[in-house]
């Protein structure tokens, strides 16, 4: 489901007509979604330790995010620290939400219903964001969906790595996905796991 949610991906956004958000839009997901794409196919085929696994997203994460996302706060507080402070941090929420959604993936249904009840709450809750980022989460809602039926008690197929790490990632850039560079609040992201 992952390779269809990409694939869509890259039609919205170069056949939406905006040019500036959806460039933003393509930095701060595709990139972040093959890497966790191939580090979880890595995984699943190699069986790397959780200490490859983790280095190869820190070496990743951290200049990824120094260059792509903007400052934020964390519930209303914004500290008045280096660009690459926020990076480090950001990083390190990044990796606990891919991580978390990792080791949610074995148990049946939980991590589907976990993302659709994120998906809903950003889009209801935390509305104000653009059309195009929309689309992108009721395209992820789409994919998920078809992944359900195999995935209902008792669970006959996994996402595996190569399924859960990319998922992990569209929930952790979900709050990021509505902003261009002013600062953000960190807190939604939290909200949403």
């Amino acid at each position: 489901f992952i390779s269809i949610f990409t694939i869509s991906l890259f039609y919205v956004i170069f056949y939406s007509g905006k040019v500036m958000g959806d460039i933003q839009l393509l930095f701060r997901t595709v990139p972040g979604l093959l890497v966790c794409l191939a580090i979880g196919f890595l995984d699943d085929r190699y069986n790397f330790s959780s200490r490859r696994k983790l280095f190869f997203e820190i070496i990743f994460f951290i200049p990824y995010s120094y260059l792509f996302f903007p400052d934020f706060q964390v519930l209303g507080f914004a500290p008045d620290v280096p660009k690459m402070f926020y990076s480090i941090v950001l990083a390190g929420y990044i990796i606990f939400v891919t991580n978390v959604c990792n080791f949610m993936d074995g148990l049946d249904l939980y991590l589907t219903l976990s993302t659709f009840a994120a998906m809903l709450i950003f889009l209801f809750i935390l509305n104000g964001i653009p059309q195009n980022n929309q689309t992108v989460i009721l395209l992820l809602g789409v994919c998920l969906a078809s992944f359900v039926f195999f995935n209902f008690p008792p669970a006959r197929l996994f996402m595996g790595d190569t399924g859960s790490l990319p998922l992990g990632y569209m929930i952790a850039v979900l709050p990021f996905l509505g902003n261009s560079d002013h600062i953000i609040d960190l807190g939604y992201g939290f909200l949403l796991i």
